[in-house]
């Protein structure tokens, strides 16, 4: 459920956003995160109790720090796991980035509808999180990644054809970008799982090392189409495919065998 929030709200924030730009002006998206934050500030201070029992709490060191991530580097399913995911991540933020322009400029998209395409996608990704929470505990969760990730590779070399061949419009560009945003809807969860699973002792750090790896990547993805000046949906459309075949050749390279006896599927 929480790669699930994480993942949607990426997708929800432009359709919300939209709806303030058009109603409200554009200062009141930066009200909106304010009041966000703020509210979000409070129900961690009163409603959010500590977990952890005293007695197992340790004083945070910089030795205690570099120890953690040591042995987070040091471990291939984390690493490869992180990177899966990262790459994942950096071909969905490649959409979000270059959605508006290719959309609205180039395809000519009304703009009350370019919203609701992302909602739709964020319904793609609530819906392949369901079903992925509730498919049968002896599904493999590498099996179930490995899957995901080779429809995103599919998925990204169908955007691809599409841009290039100029042939579909809207639709023939939309159905395989959602096909890859579907695909992320296992893939957040089972590589969040695969990180994780034997990290129990150290997951606040895990968990903070995964998500940086993921932004970090992402970041660089967006950076990078920032910086090719192009008139075409042909960076937006690159990033995507090149994403899909990175997470997939990550995959076959670094998380191959079996899953540990007491890993259970998400």
């Amino acid at each position: 459920m929480l790669i699930l929030v994480l993942g949607v709200s990426p997708m929800l924030a432009p359709l919300i956003g939209s709806y303030l730009l058009d109603w409200f002006g554009w200062t009141s998206i930066f009200w909106a995160q304010g009041f966000v934050g703020a509210l979000c500030a409070i129900a961690v201070h009163f409603r959010l109790a500590e977990s952890m029992p005293m007695e197992a709490r340790r004083p945070l060191s910089l030795e205690q720090i570099r120890s953690g991530y040591r042995t987070l580097l040091s471990d291939r399913t984390f690493v490869g796991a992180a990177l899966v995911c990262g790459f994942s991540s950096a071909g969905m933020f490649s959409y979000i980035a270059s959605a508006p322009f290719v959309l609205i400029d180039l395809y000519k998209l009304p703009p009350h509808w370019f919203g609701w395409l992302f909602g739709a996608i964020a319904t793609g990704i609530i819906t392949a999180s369901q079903i992925n929470g509730r498919m049968p505990h002896r599904i493999p969760v590498r099996s179930v990644l490995r899957r995901a990730n080779l429809a995103q590779c599919l998925a990204g070399g169908l955007v691809l054809a599409a841009v290039v061949a100029d042939k579909g419009g809207i639709p023939g560009l939309f159905i395989p970008v959602f096909m890859y945003m579907f695909a992320a809807g296992f893939v957040f969860p089972n590589g969040s799982t695969l990180a994780m699973i034997r990290h129990g002792k150290i997951a606040g750090s895990a968990s903070a090392l995964l998500g940086t790896i993921q932004y970090a990547i992402a970041a660089v993805a967006v950076i990078g189409l920032g910086e090719i000046h192009s008139k075409t949906a042909l960076p937006m459309a690159v990033g995507i495919a090149f994403c899909g075949v990175a997470a997939t050749a990550v995959n076959f390279l670094t998380l191959r065998g079996q899953d540990d006896p007491h890993t259970a599927h998400p």
